[in-house]
């Protein structure tokens, strides 16, 4: 009989995550500006590692 690992009867899901912003940005960078602090002119412009 061949021997299963341990974790064999976990049921694997994917999870989303996200962050609540106010309902009043048009834009996702606006949002995404919004949480780390720059102004959406200068966050559009930053590397992001990817």
């Amino acid at each position: 009989m061949a021997r299963q690992p341990d974790n064999a009867g976990l049921l694997r899901t994917r999870r989303r995550y996200g962050l609540s912003v106010p309902p009043s940005f048009q834009h996702p960078v606006e949002a995404a500006a919004w949480t780390y602090g720059p102004e959406p002119q200068q966050y559009s412009q930053l590397l992001r590692r990817t």
